[in-house]
């Protein structure tokens, strides 16, 4: 007589995702054939990008490479079941980072199948906080005025490659040499302009002085 058996995994999850998000997979296993599939294991790997939270256990992990192992023992033919794990996505991060996950099932007579899952991270800076204030709400011919642009970043990607064009008020003067922050002034324009990276949650300060 003969007998014989076969080991099936399907991992299945979100096709997209924000960054900062908490997605949650699940692995489904399922044991066919006429014969117990002796000591199975599955092993799931976190994905980059990503911290781990939780899963179903018993398991252990993740280890340092970031291997959850779930250690079965031996299954009959008709065992199947669900696993959750849940990880949370890395914040900030490019927009369209792919986060790859591949779960695993074997035994000790060398059966193994594997199922992977990509998810699509969807990520965009968001500077709409960002500020501009003088030192003075009235001021004199002769005073001078101190004006300081924040910029700020609430999104969940780094703002690459942002731009700043500030026009010297009317009625005044640019002060020469008084521009901070990395900016600089543009006498032909009577401007000030500014480009660089605002990083999430790192305001970035731009200063200036003019003379009324």
């Amino acid at each position: 007589v003969e007998s014989d058996h076969t080991l099936d995994i399907q991992k299945s999850g979100p096709s997209g995702a924000a960054a900062g998000d908490e997605i949650q997979y699940v692995i489904g296993y399922h044991i066919y054939g006429d014969e117990p599939a002796p000591n199975v294991v599955i092993t799931d790997t976190v994905p980059d990008h990503t911290t781990f939270v939780s899963a179903d256990g018993p398991y252990s992990g993740p280890d340092a490479n970031g291997v959850i192992t779930w250690t079965l023992g031996d299954l009959s033919p008709g065992v199947y079941g669900p696993i959750v794990v849940v990880v949370r996505v890395d914040s900030p991060l490019p927009n369209g980072t792919v986060l790859s996950n591949t779960a695993v099932i074997f035994d000790d007579d060398g059966y193994r199948a594997a199922s992977s899952e990509e998810t699509i991270v969807a990520s965009a800076p968001d500077l709409s906080g960002s500020t501009k204030s003088v030192d003075q709400s009235e001021s004199a011919p002769g005073a001078t005025l101190f004006y300081t642009i924040t910029l700020v970043n609430t999104g969940n990607a780094v703002a690459d490659s942002a731009r700043v064009t500030d026009t010297i008020p009317a009625h005044t003067t640019y002060v020469s040499g008084s521009v901070g922050g990395g900016a600089v002034y543009d006498p032909v324009g009577d401007r000030v302009l500014w480009s660089g990276t605002v990083p999430v949650g790192t305001p970035v300060a731009l200063t200036y002085a003019v003379e009324v």
